[in-house]
């Protein structure tokens, strides 16, 4: 897990600094809601394996800990148009309960079903102010990295919970950035995120699933703006 998040941040940083010295840093956080896909479960162990079928999951995305993100990028040259970024997006995905029932009494990831990617960042400037800057961007964003979620299961009866890598994600995103004032603007977005995090369960066992997610994101960036 440590290498991958290294080349990860390496990859962005190293591009970033070959880049002309003219490119400008931008950073931004972000709030937001999510829904994820209803899909199987797997929960497998020391003596038994067992499949959920079309299993529903709640986000409760406004409730602590509440659903956040940040990025951290660099335009590739002063005109801002393409950019390379490290994004870190915090959802939760809960499994219904009563469609897990009688082996498994909790299946989750309340404290994040973490990514972290590297992004490819697009941004096309919409129209003309009266003082020559651009008050709208369209942006759109593709990238991928790992999952960092924290786990809390209880298979019969038994009771685990941890952050653990847990595999590949991909993450995609198109919106709007709005020009507030200098360097500062409004970001709204919908973004799109997928993995099958496998999560380690009690009882030598581990769980299974495919989350494709659906997102509403609204924040505040800087240094976007131009």
């Amino acid at each position: 897990m440590g290498v991958v998040l290294l080349r990860l941040f390496a990859t962005v940083v190293f591009l970033s600094l070959a880049s002309p010295a003219s490119a400008q840093w931008y950073g931004a956080l972000y709030m937001g809601a999510n829904t994820t896909k209803a899909a199987d479960i797997i929960v497998k162990g020391d003596g038994y394996g067992l499949t959920f079928p079309k299993v529903s999951f709640e986000a409760q995305p406004f409730t602590s800990p509440q659903y956040y993100g940040w990025r951290l990028g660099r335009f590739l040259s002063n005109t801002r148009r393409v950019g390379l970024e490290l994004e870190f997006i915090h959802l939760k995905v809960i499994a219904n309960p009563d469609q897990l029932q009688p082996e498994v009494q909790r299946y989750q990831m309340t404290h994040g079903l973490n990514f972290l990617v590297a992004n490819v960042t697009s941004r096309i400037p919409l129209g003309r102010s009266a003082y020559g800057e651009a008050p709208l961007a369209l942006v759109t964003r593709l990238g991928g990295g790992i999952t960092l979620p924290h786990a809390e299961t209880t298979v019969r009866g038994e009771t685990r919970e941890q952050y653990e890598y847990a595999g590949p994600g991909a993450h995609a995103a198109i919106g709007l950035d709005v020009r507030l004032k200098g360097r500062l603007s409004l970001l709204t977005e919908y973004k799109l995120t997928y993995a099958r995090p496998k999560i380690t369960t009690a009882n030598n066992g581990y769980g299974q699933t495919t989350t494709l997610s659906h997102h509403i994101a609204m924040g505040f960036a800087f240094g976007v703006s131009r």
